[in-house]
């Protein structure tokens, strides 16, 4: 799933010293984490946006997967 990866240049600079560095950060759809979860033998039950249960939709501050093995 390499388009799920964001590549980020930081460069840091102290006292005339300039050092760059590259972060990758995977960012995963709840699709591609739902496939995920099928490719190593687990079914998605449930999906929570919220500790309380809210449904998962796009801007929830959580997203809680409940899987079991098929």
């Amino acid at each position: 799933m390499q388009e799920s990866c964001i590549e980020t240049t930081y460069t840091f600079m102290q006292d005339g010293s300039v050092e760059t560095r590259v972060g990758l950060h995977w960012v995963y759809t709840v699709g591609e984490i739902r496939q995920l979860l099928s490719d190593a033998g687990l079914e998605t039950v449930d999906v929570f946006g919220s500790h309380a249960g809210e449904p998962f939709d796009v801007g929830s501050p959580l997203l809680i997967v409940i899987a079991q093995k098929e």
